[in-house]
């Protein structure tokens, strides 16, 4: 009986902390309209305050947590934000290519040298993040925002990338930019569902999507080598309590 509860105590202490552990496929969604933004905060609000960029049509961003009844918590790349619920569809299955990757431009001139906090120059105190040099390539596209018109007459398109050399991200105004990499909508097709299958993870209570097939798996595989040695301990165990009764039951005179 007291193997027994050793053994018990030994798996306890093995499947405890499986509590804390994610068994999870990440969940993505497809952006499937122009115009779809990566917002600052789950608020219905497309100024510049609380919008980071729009968002590549036929693209995925990855789902993070089902946050409201009309945000999801979402990853795009390396920038996590909010997406509306009805302006992306839930699929099934990880896109090999979820992003738009690598696509770079160059700066040429001084009016898109200035990286900055915010899509404006002149109007609304910009922070001035980078001057780039001058005929910079080192810069990736992640998205555009509709800003300030900084020549007058001319568009109010500003692109948010990130410098490589240094990692910054910020708004670079895109009527000085060119030599624009090909952007080729995403050709993957995965089945829509309604949503993820959304599991509440004791370490932080948000909800994630998670695929329990795999985790049952490991569980059986963990659980067999555990079963046998539980059998072999108490075989021993009984086999010593055997020994030890033929030892006290011997009688050398007899």
């Amino acid at each position: 009986m007291k193997v027994f509860l050793v053994v018990i105590n030994v798996f306890v202490s093995i499947f405890q902390p499986i509590k804390h552990v994610n068994a999870q496929t990440p969940a993505y969604a497809q952006i499937l309209h122009a115009g779809c933004y990566l917002f600052k905060t789950p608020l219905d609000n497309t100024s510049y305050t609380n919008v980071y960029f729009m968002l590549e049509n036929s693209y995925f961003v990855e789902l993070l947590s089902d946050y409201n009844e009309e945000f999801y918590k979402a990853k795009y790349l390396d920038v996590v934000g909010y997406v509306k619920k009805s302006q992306v569809q839930c699929v099934k299955g990880t896109p090999k290519n979820p992003y738009l990757n690598n696509v770079s431009f160059r700066v040429y001139n001084n009016l898109s040298r200035g990286m900055y906090d915010k899509p404006y120059m002149n109007s609304n105190n910009p922070t001035l993040k980078v001057y780039l040099p001058l005929y910079c390539e080192d810069l990736v596209y992640y998205g555009i925002i509709y800003g300030e018109s900084a020549i007058e007459e001319r568009t109010n398109i500003w692109y948010y990338c990130k410098y490589t050399v240094t990692g910054v991200c910020g708004y670079v105004y895109s009527d000085s930019c060119d030599k624009m990499d090909t952007i080729i909508p995403n050709s993957e097709k995965l089945p829509y569902i309604t949503s993820p299958q959304w599991n509440i993870t004791p370490s932080n209570n948000q909800l994630i999507a998670i695929d329990s097939k795999p985790f049952k798996i490991s569980i059986v595989l963990i659980c067999i080598p555990f079963v046998i040695f539980t059998f072999l301990l108490i075989r021993l165990a009984y086999t010593k309590r055997q020994n030890k009764k033929e030892i006290d039951t011997f009688n050398p005179f007899d």
